[in-house]
């Protein structure tokens, strides 16, 4: 039983777009297990702009959609590509007024770390109107924000 069962149960729409990795039999994957419509990398992980895997012990990146291999197109940022197919997702039964579950995990969390083309600088320490520090790591999309709640004293 999953959380997605559950609420699939009680009435709820039930999406999951990204990277699954809890099990590629049939009855493991994501269709199987209370999301209704599905787009899921079956690995840990997979090249952020290609249909390739990212390690050698992969034959290949599985992607299915409601539980159907498909190919993903090249050329389009991981995450770009997952929150696209979960948008439309939500948009195809939206006017049903159904409430909705939406599991959206990102498979650019870790290598490879590929991040999007227009990045800047890894990591920036620009200054908050508050006077305090913050950075952003931009090597592991989704974007990590770390605060600090003490000011900083300024860079020379």
């Amino acid at each position: 039983m999953t959380i997605a069962s559950l609420l699939e149960a009680s009435g709820y729409h039930t999406y999951l777009s990204g990277k699954w990795h809890l099990g590629s039999d049939p009855h493991q994957r994501p269709y199987s297990r209370g999301f209704k419509q599905t787009h899921a990398l079956m690995e840990s992980g997979a090249d952020n702009w290609e249909h390739k895997t990212y390690i050698p012990i992969y034959e290949d990146a599985t992607w299915t959609e409601n539980g159907e291999p498909i190919r993903r197109p090249s050329g389009v940022y991981s995450s770009s590509y997952l929150v696209d197919k979960m948008i439309s997702f939500i948009d195809s039964e939206l006017g049903d007024g159904a409430p909705f579950f939406a599991y959206l995990p990102f498979q650019a969390v870790h290598i490879p770390v590929q991040a999007p083309r227009n990045t800047p600088h890894p990591m920036t320490r620009p200054t908050s109107p508050d006077g305090t520090r913050f950075a952003r790591l931009a090597m592991k999309p989704p974007w990590i924000w770390v605060w600090s709640r003490k000011a900083l004293p300024a860079e020379k």
